[in-house]
């Protein structure tokens, strides 16, 4: 059996382009919440230095999270946030979609569905290669793997419509078809416009208060590192792993999102 680094050095090394992908190519990120991008970000900023366009694409508003502000929280302001996040990637306004649906209630069939057919539709519109999501597991939340299976039903429908071929590439947490190293210090970075979510800071900030715990050369608070702990278990701060998944071949999409 392979080792991590072993794999990692077998794994695609991203010569020409990030995922198979040809010049130019457009790339969805499709998540559940806002932060969730937080997870992905090795592979978006691989996909942004290749010079693939970039679309996102968030399910929900995060508005069931029990932390932070929750007036804040509540009213759909984490929105604002995921804003910041994704244009410190370079996304404009026109590049980022938020649907708005009812926080952890996409596997339901009603939302599911609407979820599905708007993503269809963004790829449709933009002709996207690839859904980036955050895997058939979902790292234990239902939002998203039901996330994921709405992706795998997009492209169901995207090649129904077209023809067109868009692939699906999920998060793992072990090696995959495609595996790289993440500075994790940046890594960590990528959650901090999250402040609703995450207490965060630099080194030195008097800010941060005094039971503040070192991590990643960066300062958490003990709920935080509580939060995240699960996430550097994976070693989702070192590294991240993808694997392309295809939708199954059947006539009724509901075979598909009935999973969730």
């Amino acid at each position: 059996m392979q080792t991590f680094e072993q794999t990692l050095t077998s794994s695609k090394q991203f010569v020409e382009s990030p995922f198979d992908l040809h010049p130019k190519q457009k790339v969805i990120v499709a998540v559940a919440h806002p932060d969730d991008e937080a997870l992905m970000v090795g592979a978006l900023q691989e996909v942004r230095r290749y010079g693939h366009d970039l679309i996102a694409v968030v399910a929900t508003d995060g508005t069931a999270s029990t932390k932070g502000d929750q007036e804040f929280v509540q009213a759909g302001n984490r929105r604002s946030e995921a804003q910041v996040s994704f244009g410190a990637l370079g996304l404009t306004s026109d590049e980022q979609r938020y649907i708005g649906l009812d926080d952890g209630q996409l596997h339901n069939t009603r939302p599911l569905v609407h979820f599905t057919q708007t993503l269809a539709d963004i790829a449709l519109q933009h002709e996207a290669a690839m859904i980036l999501t955050t895997g058939e597991h979902g790292f234990g939340h239902r939002d998203h793997r039901a996330v994921h299976l709405g992706a795998l039903a997009a492209t169901t429908i995207v090649r129904r419509l077209s023809g067109q071929q868009t692939t699906v590439w999920g998060l793992s947490d072990r090696p995959g078809e495609a595996t790289f190293a993440i500075n994790p210090r940046e890594k960590l970075e990528r959650f901090m416009p999250h402040k609703s979510q995450f207490d965060i800071w630099v080194p030195g900030d008097p800010h941060a208060p005094a039971d503040a715990i070192p991590f990643h050369g960066l300062l958490v608070s003990p709920y935080t590192a509580e939060d995240i702990a699960a996430y550097d278990l994976a070693g989702l701060f070192g590294w991240e792993s993808y694997n392309r998944h295809d939708a199954p071949k059947t006539k009724n999409l509901y075979d598909i999102l009935d999973a969730a």
